[in-house]
């Protein structure tokens, strides 16, 4: 970016909904929540949005990955909706960013260490 500043009172950053960056272990937990292997989602697209999508209003990184580890999984059976599509993106894009910054990684790097929990998650090999 250009270096700017945003400067937000503390007691507002929940109102609108910042919250401060994940710590280097709360990162860890993600990674093993990423591998963990995919609950059965909702068969009808609607359904499945739906739940995603207040998943993803929540502004937790643990949801936003359960919603691109849902959306992955679904992904590898058939393609995604436009709207689902978006979502995983955005979900993706999100998970990415902040692993990147916390790790003080590349995005290219983060976005290989979240293709490879995802892909443990497939596999049945995480918990």
């Amino acid at each position: 970016g250009n270096n700017s500043r945003l400067m937000v009172p503390t007691q507002n950053t929940d109102r609108v909904g910042l919250r401060r960056l994940y710590q280097q272990k709360e990162i860890k937990s993600l990674f093993s929540l990423l591998e963990q292997r995919v609950p059965k989602a909702h068969t009808d697209w609607k359904g499945r949005y739906r739940e995603n999508l207040e998943k993803m209003k929540t502004g937790r990184l643990e949801d936003v990955a359960e919603v691109l580890k849902n959306l992955n999984e679904v992904s590898k059976k058939k393609s995604l909706s436009f709207r689902e599509k978006k979502m995983y993106d955005r979900a993706k894009y999100l998970l990415v960013s902040e692993v990147a910054i916390v790790k003080g990684i590349p995005e290219a790097e983060a976005e290989k260490l979240i293709a490879k929990s995802l892909e443990k998650s497939l596999a049945g090999v995480g918990h």
